[in-house]
């Protein structure tokens, strides 16, 4: 899934099924990140262009710097959102600006481990398992097709499921 939104499918559901413990934005930073290593070396046109944070490894050096400088992070993109977006606090659009330390910590896990265990499945240079091992044994186990229609269906539902939430105003951060 080389720097695509279907990484925010399932991440969006999650946040409307569980939106006081995860933080979508700490999910979104955990995404691009990893992502980043991925767009440098396609820039460069160095091969291979998965490498360390593409690993669980990797994910878990991502997850520690997430869990150290996520909070601030993700404060800021939302005040700016807050800023953009919403005209003041009783707008629809206006999310809360603070983020609990668990939301940061669940959001960021989940972002990082789940972003290599569905990129697993699609690339066959990725090595999940390096330094132990370089095969990728989920890689060719599913229909593509449908491994991203089922992410789009998931990341569907969850905007839905927020937007609904959202102009019930039962969700607010």
């Amino acid at each position: 899934m080389p720097i695509t939104p279907f990484h925010l499918g399932p991440g969006t559901l999650i946040k409307a099924i569980i939106p006081s413990w995860f933080s979508l934005s700490a999910f979104t930073l955990t995404q691009l990140i990893i992502d980043s290593e991925l767009a440098y070396y396609y820039l460069m046109q160095e091969e291979p262009f998965y490498r360390f944070l593409h690993s669980y490894v990797g994910a878990s050096a991502v997850l520690t710097a997430c869990l150290i400088l996520g909070k601030p992070v993700c404060q800021l993109w939302l005040k700016i959102w807050n800023k953009m977006a919403a005209s003041g606090p009783h707008s629809r659009l206006y999310v809360n600006e603070v983020i609990p330390y668990k939301s940061i910590a669940i959001g960021s896990a989940l972002g990082v481990y789940s972003h290599i265990f569905l990129d697993s499945f699609i690339t066959a240079e990725l090595q999940p398992l390096y330094p132990w091992s370089t095969e990728n044994a989920l890689y060719g186990s599913t229909n593509l097709v449908l491994f991203h229609f089922f992410l789009l269906v998931l990341g569907t539902v969850g905007v839905f499921w927020l937007l609904l939430m959202t102009l019930t105003h039962k969700f607010r951060s």
